[in-house]
């Protein structure tokens, strides 16, 4: 008899994946599904979706990960997806408005408001300071400019709490999505009353809260037909793809790291008590598993950064990294700071800018182009000493970024740390199908380590990491104004 499938969904920032895995006897994947869309920008700083797209990109991955005729093994479904985002879907659960993801900045010009109505010492207990994309502010640029559909709305949703929403018709959420609102008490895992309160919301707009393993619903049968499901299948209600991706890389126990590499980048450490950051440059999230939460220190521009360069000198992203390896490290003192979001860890300031420094009349693209790719792994080392991990604590990689060996080089030597990357880059959606296979019962908490994705080899700091770890003291924070 053949195994059963657990389809783990991780509806990403510009692309939808699907992994089909199968966990008897050793996990392995039965099936692949990748489809891509876009980001709106109707206004300078504006980040937005079509869910729409989302779905239709859905099918097309569904399709590509199914095309083995392994529909009919599938026993449950599990999700995962980009933080932060708000959708406004009303009673009938049709949309309202594009999500607004977590890369818009509209929500800065209400960081004084948010501010003065959520005073700095209520911080703690939400897991972070105010910054732009996040829920609440983006809740507080709707109340203030368009409330006539915040009247309308019945359930202001996450982007993967939507694609819930479309699968079993259930609106709902859970801890690791909801603990990236600014909207809820990480350490007790409720939405905060009194915050929302404050904030002038209605509590009713956010939705109920169950365990990321809990039971969200069944496929309906319109969502099966579209997306060549059998009807009726187990949804389970998911986690962010933070958590979702320590989950798939067995990120479970304290002081365990990791590094996602994505269109932003993250670096967690697992924690067993929920303990804010007092310097608050770093986030306080839940895991996916109840008793364990993560500090997380969010870079924003990774991926987007990347693509930006690679556009900005006429190349393709294969293309960029070619160029990058015909300069030397240190692109022969051309700087880059990669802030064109503005940046969270470690300064939560949307402000920031980015731009090249120091350059002369013999630079060439290939020096800007290597200059880009350093910048953007100084910005991830700030995000990972903010982190305070111990020496020698191994960090386990994630994330598309994780597939051009020479960037990981350069990353290994910036860090000054050996890099695990795993075997399989889809670590979201990896954790949402254990998730799937939890919440069914198909496996056991205490088994969840040993189903993780195993580790390839590693990659050590070269004997550039001495010139790097030079160069970012005395050159990459000297020339930048935020940097003390």
């Amino acid at each position: 008899m053949e195994p059963p499938v657990f389809l783990g969904v991780d509806l990403g920032t510009s692309s939808v994946k699907v992994l089909a895995l199968t966990l008897e006897p050793v996990p392995r994947v039965a099936g692949r599904g990748r489809a891509t869309y876009a980001i709106q920008s109707p206004q300078p700083g504006w980040a937005e979706q079509d869910p729409k797209a989302w779905w239709r990109a859905l099918r097309r991955a569904l399709h590509q990960a199914l095309s083995g005729g392994i529909s009919q093994r599938v026993a449950a479904i599990g999700l995962s997806g980009q933080m932060h985002g708000v959708v406004l879907v009303d009673q009938a659960g049709a949309l309202l408005y594009p999500a607004v993801i977590w890369a818009d900045g509209r929500g800065a010009s209400l960081l004084s408001a948010f501010r003065r109505k959520v005073p700095p010492p209520l911080w703690p207990r939400l897991g972070s300071p105010p910054a732009p994309g996040l829920a609440a502010l983006t809740l507080l640029w709707f109340r203030r400019h368009r409330p006539e559909l915040l009247r309308k709305a019945a359930w202001a949703l996450t982007p993967k709490d939507w694609l819930r929403l479309a699968l079993t018709g259930e609106a709902g959420t859970e801890p690791s999505d909801a603990s990236a609102t600014l909207l809820f008490s990480v350490p007790e895992r409720v939405w905060d009353l009194e915050v929302i309160d404050r904030l002038g919301l209605e509590p009713t707009l956010l939705p109920p809260l169950q365990r990321s393993d809990g039971l969200a619903g069944s496929l309906t049968s319109a969502a099966a037909r579209y997306l060549g499901l059998p009807p009726g299948l187990p949804v389970i209600a998911g986690a962010a793809d933070q958590a979702a991706a320590a989950l798939g890389n067995g990120i479970l126990r304290e002081g365990q790291a990791q590094l996602m590499l994505g269109s932003g980048g993250q670096a967690l450490s697992v924690r067993e008590r929920p303990e804010s950051d007092p310097t608050l440059k770093t986030h306080l999230f839940c895991h996916c598993l109840p008793g364990r939460w993560y500090r997380l220190g969010a870079v924003l521009n990774v991926g987007l950064a990347w693509s930006w360069l690679a556009q900005a000198l006429g190349t393709t992203l294969e293309g960029f990294s070619r160029l990058a390896r015909k300069a030397q490290a240190g692109a022969q003192g051309v700087v880059f700071y990669p802030y064109l979001l503005g940046e969270r860890t470690p300064y939560m300031n949307p402000n920031l800018n980015a731009g090249w420094r120091s350059l002369r009349a013999y630079h060439t693209r290939a020096h800007l182009a290597r200059a880009g790719l350093e910048g953007i792994a100084f910005s991830l080392r700030e995000a990972v000493e903010a982190l305070d991990l111990t020496e020698g604590t191994p960090l386990r990689l994630a994330g598309g970024g994780i597939r051009d060996s020479f960037w990981l080089q350069i990353l290994a030597d910036v860090l000054g740390r050996p890099l695990f990357p795993g075997l399989d880059p889809d670590a979201s959606a990896w954790g949402a199908a254990l998730l799937a296979a939890l919440g069914v019962g198909c496996v056991e908490v205490w088994a969840l380590e040993k189903l993780a994705i195993p580790s390839g080899p590693p990659v050590y700091p070269s004997d550039q990491a001495g010139f790097y770890g030079a160069f970012y003291r005395e050159v990459w924070r000297a020339f930048w104004s935020p940097h003390p």
